[in-house]
């Protein structure tokens, strides 16, 4: 909403939104009761150990994650775009720390679809989506997620390697028009399992190829080990016998709109 909208709604005179908003930009986080006592990581090496997210969905990613990307990235009342929002980690930290969001998803999920909009990024970005100052990117793993979000041949997760690179760039090339100044961070996992020779896809290096060209810079590399096991059985078996290891961290990059 504009602040002419807000100020409407709950019947203020529109001056009162305006201080509103002055007195909170300039805030530090101990004057915000929720997250006054929040610790940001100090070190790149992000661990947690347990899922705290109320709505569990596949892909998770951990609050603690969210929140410190928040801290780092942003600051009060900034608009935050997540287009693959998920379970809605995005919703509920931008909610706990002030700041503004967009949300979309393929596929929200039935428990939050008032507060999600349906959304293909193969479309490019909504309309009414307003010029963000962080954007949070955690698309469906390739392979690694096929058909685990839907069955749809459009799905990321569901299309071609080469398509799937093919439909970030695109959307990466959006973003540019779209941002003025900010960061984005995108997170992804390494493929391991790529066709029957095990062969290693380490798709964050295409990443960053991809936004280094479009108008960002890299701005900081982050390294998210998982807390669980990610291989079953016969992949160990098979990693032991023919003497590779196993990938078992995702890899978070922030980049800076040039």
């Amino acid at each position: 909403m504009t602040q002419q909208e807000v100020a409407d709604r709950i019947g203020v005179d529109p001056k009162s939104i305006t201080n509103y908003l002055e007195k909170w930009k300039n805030c530090k986080n101990a004057d915000i009761p929720q997250i006054a006592n929040f610790q940001p990581f100090l070190y790149n090496i992000w661990n947690t150990f347990k899922e705290e997210n109320a709505t569990k969905h596949f892909g998770l990613f951990p609050e603690i994650f969210f929140e410190n990307l928040l801290y780092y990235y942003t600051k009060p009342f900034d608009v935050v775009y997540d287009p693959f929002v998920g379970g809605g980690t995005a919703i509920d930290m931008c909610k706990k720390w002030m700041r503004r969001y967009f949300v979309s998803d393929l596929n929200p999920i039935p428990a939050r679809e008032e507060e999600i909009k349906k959304w293909d990024i193969a479309q490019g970005i909504p309309k009414e989506c307003p010029s963000p100052d962080f954007v949070f990117l955690d698309p469906p793993y390739w392979v690694q997620a096929k058909e685990k979000y839907s069955k749809d041949k459009e799905d990321l997760a569901n299309v071609s390697l080469e398509q799937f690179y093919e439909n970030i760039e695109k959307f990466v090339k959006e973003l540019k028009k779209k941002m003025k100044e900010g960061y984005v961070a995108f997170v992804i996992q390494p493929t391991q399992w790529l066709n029957n020779n095990h062969e290693f896809e380490d798709h964050i290096i295409k990443i960053i190829n991809i936004f280094e060209k479009n108008g960002f810079s890299e701005f900081m590399r982050y390294i998210l080990p998982y807390s669980t096991q990610q291989y079953n059985a016969q992949m160990v078996e098979i990693a032991k016998k023919e003497k590779f290891c196993l990938s078992i961290n995702r890899d978070l990059v922030v980049f800076k709109k040039n």
